[in-house]
């Protein structure tokens, strides 16, 4: 059984709150597991430096290691302006506000919009789980400028 509006909508309210407080730092990404699928897929329309594009991330766990080195030297306010939730198709799309800051300066490096599309699907507890992420942002170039390749972000290809 699917899960209600109200059941989806709480989730991806838990996420979006979740997501600034434990997804950018390794000793809290476990915190992260219950929102995203093993088999969790993300694309970005964004290019990288030494990465395909779209720049495509295939499962949970490489999700995770890509948040975690990408954020050693910055920090980021993911902050949903509005959002749509299809409990039919099982989906939510996201109209965001990005800000990212300096790590050690809190200096504002950029304050980017975005769109998340995300697609979900049920545990076999029968709680919802986001399955996959696309994700668009404004000015694609000056967010991708912030992932550092020194920090050898490496992402799985299908």
């Amino acid at each position: 059984m699917k899960p209600s509006y109200d059941q989806l909508k709480k989730f991806m309210e838990s996420y979006f709150r979740a997501y600034n407080d434990y997804a950018q730092r390794e000793e809290t990404m476990h915190l992260m597991d219950k929102f995203w699928s093993d088999d969790f897929v993300s694309v970005a329309y964004m290019q990288l430096k030494g990465q395909s594009y779209p720049l495509r991330i295939v499962g949970k766990k490489a999700w995770q290691d890509f948040l975690i080195k990408g954020h050693l030297t910055v920090i980021e306010d993911f902050i949903p302006l509005e959002y749509t939730i299809d409990p039919e198709q099982m989906s939510c799309t996201a109209r965001l506000r990005i800000k990212k800051f300096a790590l050690d300066t809190r200096e504002l490096l950029t304050d980017a919009d975005g769109i998340a599309f995300y697609r979900l699907t049920i545990t076999r507890e029968g709680k919802p789980i986001i399955k996959s992420l696309d994700f668009y942002c404004g000015d694609p170039a000056r967010f991708a400028s912030l992932y550092k390749p020194e920090n050898n972000l490496v992402c799985s290809e299908v």
